[in-house]
């Protein structure tokens, strides 16, 4: 959201939140000026911000609240369908045959990143059935210890023990 920060940045985010609205017309000279300026400016962070293909979806929009609403609106749908693309990518994940831990767990943790980016959460628990599910065969026995404990580990709790067990079978 970095149309936020600079929106945020240049003392423009209450326009596009509707905290400061168009002065009543009985309003001053010099109040009516503030906000035109305010408003101006708003709707040019928001132009300059996003890619021109898509400047022809709020031209014609008033307000620079109602730009930015539509750009949102806009961009919800598409964050729907990548939570839906990333969760059923980090649900398919498997570790391919040869391939290290650590490259196994990187590729879990760019997914998992990339769903935070997003505000999707996954809880440890989840995380941590989806990662020991993937595992190829020669980590059976590991699957085995950890999931028969009372409890599930956390994720970074995993990684350290995934870490000790790989350079265990390394010897």
């Amino acid at each position: 959201m970095s149309l936020d920060f600079t929106l945020e940045e240049n003392d423009a985010m209450d326009y596009v939140k509707g905290r400061i609205g168009e002065p009543l017309s009985n309003a001053s000279a010099t109040t009516q000026t503030k906000y035109k300026k305010g408003e101006v400016k708003a709707k040019k962070i928001i132009v300059d911000s996003i890619h021109k293909p898509l400047v022809a979806y709020i031209s014609d929009l008033e307000t620079s609240k109602e730009m930015y609403d539509k750009l949102v609106g806009m961009f919800k749908v598409n964050n729907a369908n990548q939570v839906l693309f990333l969760k059923n990518k980090l649900k398919d994940i498997k570790m391919y045959r040869g391939e290290s831990i650590r490259s196994y767990l990187m590729r879990i943790t760019e997914i998992n990143n990339d769903l935070l980016s997003i505000g999707e959460v996954n809880g440890d628990r989840e995380l941590t059935l989806i990662t020991l599910g993937g595992l190829t065969r020669e980590w059976d026995v590991f699957n085995t210890t950890i999931l028969n404990n009372d409890r599930i580990l956390r994720f970074n709790e995993l990684l350290a023990r995934f870490t000790r067990e790989e350079i265990r079978m390394m010897e």
